[in-house]
């Protein structure tokens, strides 16, 4: 549902800013798939290893983890790169 609500928000930029390019906009999307599509792949590989779903969960927080990182290494180079357009 949070897909669903986010796609609404984002079609022709409704209920978000303006400003927000297409590439930011398809990354939240992404990111609110994450969960069901690792949820799905679990129920495959449960199947076959029981242990190896558990796992697979885990994986959602280091996604989850990485993709914070991620963004805030992006944000603190978007600053740097700022501050020497500005000098």
């Amino acid at each position: 549902m949070l897909l669903v609500i986010w796609l609404y928000a984002a079609r022709g930029h409704r209920l978000i800013d303006e400003s927000m390019d297409r590439s930011h906009i398809i990354s939240i999307a992404l990111r609110a798939l994450l969960a069901p599509m690792i949820f799905i792949l679990s129920f495959g590989i449960i199947l076959f290893h029981n242990d190896y779903a558990i796992y697979i969960w885990l994986l959602v927080i280091v996604l989850e983890v990485a993709d914070l990182v991620y963004r805030r290494v992006r944000r603190g180079s978007h600053k740097e790169a700022r501050a020497e357009a500005d000098v």
